[in-house]
């Protein structure tokens, strides 16, 4: 689903007379790269607001996608309580959820993609959804004796988690960030949201080979992990999972299932794009929104050297998207022009 994100566009200065500061911010832990980090936060309206980075400080909502009901109910305030706060950040981001395309607020936007499977029926989707060779690995993995089925989050499906990821220290030609991990901290990461999850294992001969969590937000249904062992990836045991995870939504009245991006940065094609397509997963247009905003007013330009891999994915993100929302794609730090909503419809 192709998504819009809006921003605010207005600037925030600096040493703007503020009276109401938050002295001691309280702390947030979220993972970045498989590593768990503290980062500052704030509550408004019921909503925990991160900020991350060190020379541009971005904020926005934690697990945005994964909150019930309105994202941000109420912009404007969230921009005056984040312009108190004593973190300062730069840049605020927020977004409208999958199922609400139609922009709702009057600020410069960008679009995003996600991977979504509009849910009908499971007949539907075998039949007319999928491509001749996702059914293929769908029939394999039921011939080579794969079983599928929801499961308790306990111990021995987290053991079997931890099995799963221990298996090789390398995934896709990378590091698996949690390859070695201990039980606690498996259990930890995989029991979020777990009034609201729903979790599926495969098995053969009684071994977990894999396994998908999927969250209900609303009427969505968003994956967040979907891995299989490669030792038994001959037996399809992804495939299978995907079909149970529609299977499942349909039952329960979903109307959508989201696996993360359609495509990403940088590459048109993937092997897990190609995976995604096949099993049905549309390239939805609709609207994510989120803000482009905060801006300081006398920033400089960092030296490379004291900017840590996330701020410089920060930076590099931020500098395209100001280039976008700016009037006329110039400098972000000349003076600046009114500006009105921007919609465009490609797919960044």
């Amino acid at each position: 689903m192709t998504a819009l994100r809006c921003g605010a566009a207005e600037l925030l200065l600096l040493k703007m007379q503020a009276t109401a500061i938050v002295a001691s911010p309280k702390q947030t832990e979220i993972r970045i790269q498989g590593k768990d980090t503290n980062v500052p936060s704030i509550c408004i309206r019921e909503r925990t607001v991160i900020a991350v980075g060190k020379w541009l400080k971005v904020a926005s909502v934690h697990d945005e996608y994964f909150v019930e009901g309105e994202i941000v109910p109420d912009p404007a305030e969230f921009v005056t309580e984040l312009k108190h706060w004593n973190v300062k950040p730069d840049l605020f981001t927020f977004a409208q959820k999958i199922s609400d395309p139609t922009p709702r607020f009057e600020f410069d936007s960008k679009w995003e993609d996600f991977a979504v499977i509009p849910i009908t029926t499971y007949k539907d989707w075998l039949k007319n959804g999928i491509r001749r060779g996702a059914r293929v690995n769908l029939h394999r993995a039921e011939r080579e004796g794969v079983v599928v089925r929801p499961v308790s989050y306990d111990d021995h499906f987290v053991q079997g988690i931890k099995d799963l990821y221990d298996e090789t220290p390398i995934r896709q030609g990378k590091p698996f960030w949690h390859h070695g991990k201990n039980f606690e901290d498996i259990k930890k990461i995989h029991g979020t949201y777990r009034e609201r999850a729903e979790y599926i294992g495969a098995y053969f001969e009684g071994e977990l080979i894999g396994f998908l969590k999927m969250v209900y937000v609303g009427n969505i249904a968003k994956t967040m992990n979907v891995i299989g062992k490669e030792k038994y990836f001959r037996k399809r045991p992804t495939n299978a999972l995907i079909a149970k995870a529609v299977e499942i939504c349909a039952q329960k009245g979903i109307a959508y299932l989201n696996y993360g991006d359609y495509r990403f940065c940088g590459k048109k094609e993937s092997s897990l794009s190609d995976f995604k397509r096949r099993n049905g997963f549309q390239e939805f247009n609709g609207r994510d929104c989120s803000s482009a905003a905060f801006i300081k007013a006398n920033c400089k330009t960092p030296r490379r050297s004291r900017l840590t891999k996330p701020d410089r994915s920060i930076c590099a993100s931020t500098i395209c998207q100001l280039k976008r929302f700016w009037p006329g794609h110039g400098n972000p730090l000349a003076p600046a022009q009114p500006l009105a909503p921007v919609f465009k419809g490609q797919v960044w």
